[in-house]
């Protein structure tokens, strides 16, 4: 027959087992917080959490500049002649606003390799509104990367190399005095645009702030689509390999941390804090 003692005793070893169990899961928590925090450090995303936990996603904008504040003496000191000369002679219908549907499903697409065999295209054009990058093309890949584009975001660099875009809207990041003679060195493509804007340099500052590098035009259109759409499904982001990039439509392959000023390894690390914070949902592709 069981004593008192052994009675007392299995209770407090049951006690104990209980204890153990508890501070074993609490051990496993605190290194897995510990990991995460060290990998967040390791990608550069811990200002991006912490944005988060003070409320600061998505963005505020405005993510484009007004004509009001594209003429005003802040912006054409530089180049006063190039700014006048473009704007007096913009259609009117180049400054529509952009075309943003109120609670806006968006896509937006980047240029990767993975997008090759992925089929995504079907449910790339069910978005209402689907952002593409510089001069990424759809003819020849629809089955892959859809055929729809609302807006395209360019880098002014890249100018040269976009095609005409009736009904897009044209949203061009870059220096400004680079800017306005862009503008004027292209404006017979332009023309073929819905409406052209330039993004507002407060909000490329604001991105700026949680990249660890120079932001990629890709990067810097997710955040925008983060701050003018309800929804945002990300396609075609990714490396071919640890710091490569390449291009679904082209041979290019492309080593950013080497000479591009863009950090892949940051870039890949906030894409996937702003899932895991569900702000985006990232559609891996083909590899």
């Amino acid at each position: 027959m069981m004593s008192k003692l052994d009675a007392c005793l299995i209770k407090h070893l049951s006690l104990i087992k209980v204890i153990l169990a508890v501070n074993l899961l609490v051990l496993a928590v605190l290194l897995a917080v510990a990991a995460g925090v060290l990998h967040a450090r390791y990608e550069g995303t811990l200002p991006l959490y912490r944005l988060w936990l003070g409320g600061g996603l998505p963005l505020p904008g405005p993510v484009v500049l007004g004509r009001d504040e594209l003429m005003s003496a802040d912006y054409r000191d530089a180049n006063v002649a190039l700014h006048r000369a473009f704007y007096q002679s913009m259609p009117d219908r180049l400054h529509r606003p952009l075309h943003m549907p109120a609670h806006a499903s968006c896509a937006v697409v980047g240029s990767s390799g993975n997008l090759l065999s992925s089929g995504y295209g079907p449910q790339i054009d069910a978005h209402s509104v689907v952002f593409r990058i510089n001069e990424a093309p759809t003819k020849g890949y629809t089955a892959d990367v859809g055929q729809k584009t609302t807006v395209r975001v360019a880098w002014v660099g890249a100018v040269h190399k976009l095609a005409a875009g009736p009904g897009q809207d044209l949203v061009l990041t870059g220096v400004l005095p680079e800017y306005a003679s862009v503008l004027l060195d292209h404006a017979s493509l332009f023309a073929t645009y819905g409406s052209v804007h330039k993004v507002h340099e407060h909000y490329i500052q604001r991105v700026r702030r949680y990249t660890r590098a120079k932001t990629s035009t890709g990067l810097l259109a997710v955040f925008m689509a983060t701050t003018l759409c309800d929804r945002v499904d990300v396609y075609g982001f990714g490396q071919r390999a640890p710091g490569q990039w390449d291009h679904y439509f082209d041979s290019t392959v492309s080593m950013p941390n080497q000479g591009q000023g863009h950090d892949t390894v940051n870039e890949t690390g906030l894409l996937k804090t702003l899932q895991q914070l569900g702000y985006i949902r990232l559609h891996a592709g083909v590899r």
